[in-house]
């Protein structure tokens, strides 16, 4: 969950961020599972964080040229910044 702060139970300390994270994922539905799926897949150490090598990976998986990676994970982390 990247910084989101958590409580001695590992829920989230901000009850109001937690209702909006859940709306989130609500809306998404089906479309969630796919992405939390595909995450899975492509982390291949478990670690629940998806690493350069693993999203280059993902961008070799989808037919980007090698010479191109590096600028589209960084597209990639800018993006999910900006979330």
């Amino acid at each position: 969950m990247g910084e989101e702060e958590l409580n001695i139970r590992g829920g989230f300390a901000n009850p109001e961020r937690a209702s909006e994270i859940l709306q989130q994922i609500q809306l998404f539905g089906p479309a969630s599972k796919l992405v939390g799926s595909l995450f899975d897949v492509l982390d291949a150490d478990a670690s629940g964080i998806m690493e350069a090598d693993e999203g280059h990976m993902f961008f070799r998986l989808l037919g980007c040229p090698d010479a191109e990676l590096d600028y589209y994970w960084e597209d990639l982390l800018r993006a999910a910044d900006g979330i």
